[in-house]
């Protein structure tokens, strides 16, 4: 009873203490890839079911088919965006679905100290004290911000989530399941697999475990996963049905789809494979450095903020010879029954999925992909502190020592965690914070300068203020620089060519985009407007030249001339002032009643607020006025004149 209250209350305290570390989260906005899936995904919006069950989880982004580019192999997870379509068609309050990642997060961390309980280690007190410190460290570690602080990490979250759960049903389950027990394990794989394709390591791993912790043999372990099994097929069926059927993806040929490209005498070319698999084993160097030390994150790894590595540099030699020896001794930890065997099986058959040395997943890195592979760091870790506290016990210094470790790595990474989920406050917040650590990414300082413009949209009150368009320019420079056919930061350097007065260049780099982009709608849109916008400019300097030439007439005498030029001006824009000038005209050539006529018309053009050239102006019809006779019209007027006056003496 005792041991079954402390439990009850070990698991509370893992809850709430992971919402707490998470709190900051839930006055986050939309950020980053919350617009693919959430904010700016038509049939999210629409609570489209069919849409989304039956295409690509991006598809409901991209609105033209034409300008489709999805990244490579697909994207099939239609779960999170059913449940991201019902929410939001009762609230878009970004809290709401900032609460439901953080609620998610906090069940994986009591699933993994629950599952963590059924992995046998020496007697019952170190296999609870393993669980609870894996749990721990999953629930502090750094490298989950930013799937708890990206509304889009749900897929991640509850995919992981619904795994564990089903993985964990399944070891408590001393045989092949019956039918309901089946059914049970079936849905629940199903559910994570269409919350996110990642899923689908679970199932070798809970094999390996059943065989590992459980000592089944090799075919009883794959019969008691057979309801894994079966749903992986399933999924795998269903999801290539849909992308492939799926006509309206287009995969484009396009660096920020394929990061092994080069520019290469004005072309992309495909890198040699020596530079291939050097830059992805320096990728995968720096994600075992990311999830050991934290320090450095960001949101963004495109290219080329980890540059093309050849296979004999350091970076790839050092990091070929830490993953073969973890495999290695994986092999061998395994036959032997070794438990930090396992905890790196975890880490390896996750992180396989998303490493490019199979197949290319369309990115080099993100740290979101080690959402599940740092579940084997954590047990692996957990593993380390229980076995040197043990060979330690007897020495009190050293065993406080390496209590005093293990307590400030746990303030760093907590401390660490309230520091990065700071910056997944908004996209500029998030942006300016990884600029500093993806100096070279493309898309990175593409993204920056596209929110400089926006936030300059939305607070601008002076025009002259340019500054922070310039630094968005110097953002956008550096990414065509990196990426010489990237059509989105040619359309954006061009909006800002355009805010800045520079229209002729603006034009030009609009063309450079659709020249990149053919039936790119945004920078149609923008050149069009923006063409339009510049003969509207030259065509009111040509008739601002015209009233020059034609106030110079009347100065000179030649009021026939100038009434000529004022009428053909009014034929093509009509205002007040030109109303006025042709109405002087008329006036000094003796024709009052034509002048009248137009003062009156320039009345009706003229602001009611516009008290200066109201009184001007009634001050000319009171005076054409009177040379025609009307002397009541002209009192009227009279009067209007002495009102302002007198408003304006009190």
């Amino acid at each position: 009873m005792i041991n079954s209250q402390l439990k009850n209350r070990t698991i509370w305290c893992l809850f709430i203490g992971s919402c707490l570390l998470y709190t900051m989260s839930l006055g986050h906005q939309f950020v980053l890839d919350d617009a693919l899936v959430l904010t700016e995904n038509r049939f999210v919006k629409q609570m489209d079911f069919w849409s989304i069950l039956t295409k690509d989880t991006f598809a409901g982004f991209f609105q033209s088919e034409n300008t489709s580019q999805f990244v490579a192999g697909g994207r099939y997870r239609p779960l999170t965006l059913l449940i991201f379509s019902v929410i939001y068609s009762i609230t878009q309050s970004p809290w709401v679905f900032h609460v439901l990642n953080v609620l998610a997060f906090a069940a994986t961390v009591v699933v993994v100290y629950r599952l963590t309980e059924q992995f046998n280690f020496k007697h019952a007190q170190q296999q609870q004290r393993l669980a609870l410190f894996t749990a721990i460290l999953f629930a502090v570690h750094p490298i989950h911000t930013e799937v708890v602080n990206n509304i889009k990490g749900l897929d991640d979250i509850l995919s992981l989530l619904l795994a564990l759960i089903a993985w964990l049903i399944l070891l408590k389950i001393p045989k092949p399941p019956a039918i309901k027990q089946f059914a049970g394990l079936f849905s629940l794989m199903f559910l994570a697999l269409m919350s996110k394709e990642s899923a689908i390591v679970i199932v070798p791993l809970a094999a390996v475990s059943l065989w590992f912790f459980q000592n089944n043999s090799v075919w009883l372990s794959l019969k008691r996963c057979a309801p894994f099994i079966v749903a992986s097929l399933l999924y795998v069926l269903i999801r290539a049905v849909v992308i492939h059927s799926a006509a309206d993806i287009q995969i484009m040929p396009e660096l920020m789809n394929d990061p092994f490209l080069q520019w290469h005498q004005g072309a992309w070319e495909p890198l040699s494979i020596a530079n291939k698999y050097g830059t992805i084993f320096h990728t995968l160097g720096l994600y075992l450095h990311q999830v050991l030390l934290p320090i450095k994150l960001s949101h963004d790894y495109y290219p080329h903020a980890i540059p093309v590595t050849g296979l004999w540099q350091w970076q790839s030699v050092l990091s070929m010879l830490l993953y073969s020896g973890m495999a290695f001794y994986c092999l061998y930890g395994l036959l032997k029954k070794q438990l930090p065997a396992f905890a790196i099986l975890i880490y390896l058959v996750s992180l396989a999925l998303f490493s490019n040395v199979f197949f290319t997943i369309g990115t080099l890195m993100a740290e979101r992909f080690l959402y599940m592979p740092s579940l084997g760091i954590c047990l692996l870790m957990a593993w380390c502190f229980i076995v040197l506290s043990q060979k330690i016990k007897n020495r009190k210094i050293a065993l406080i020592l390496l209590r005093a470790v293990a307590v400030l790595t746990l303030i760093a990474a907590c401390w660490q965690t309230l520091l990065r989920s700071q910056d997944w406050h908004n996209n500029l917040t998030l942006f300016k914070a990884d600029i500093s650590k993806s100096t070279n990414s493309a898309k990175l300082n593409t993204a920056l300068g596209g929110e400089l413009i926006a936030q300059w949209q939305a607070r601008q009150t002076n025009n002259n203020e340019t500054i922070q368009l310039e630094k968005a320019l110097n953002y956008l420079n550096h990414a065509i620089e990196l990426h010489p056919t990237y059509a989105q930061a040619y359309l954006l350097k061009g909006n800002v060519l355009h805010y800045l007065g520079q229209t002729n260049d603006a034009i030009k780099t609009y063309h450079q985009a659709l020249t990149l982009k053919p039936n790119f709608s945004a920078a149609k849109d923008n050149l069009a407007r923006v063409d339009a916008q510049r003969k509207q400019v030259i065509d009111q300097e040509r008739l601002q030249n015209m009233a020059e030439q034609a106030i110079a007439h009347s100065q000179q005498g030649n009021h026939d001339q100038a009434i000529g030029l004022f009428t053909s001006i009014l034929d093509e824009q009509a205002t007040a002032q030109y109303y006025f000038f042709r109405g002087v005209a008329y006036g000094q050539s003796g024709q009052a009643k034509l002048a009248l006529s137009d003062f009156k018309q320039a009345e009706v053009l003229t602001d009611p607020n516009d008290h200066e050239n109201l009184l001007r102006l009634w001050q000319a019809i009171k005076s054409a006025s009177l040379e025609t006779g009307d002397t009541a019209q002209a009192n009227d007027y009279q009067k209007k004149i002495d009102n302002i006056l007198s408003t304006r003496s009190k």
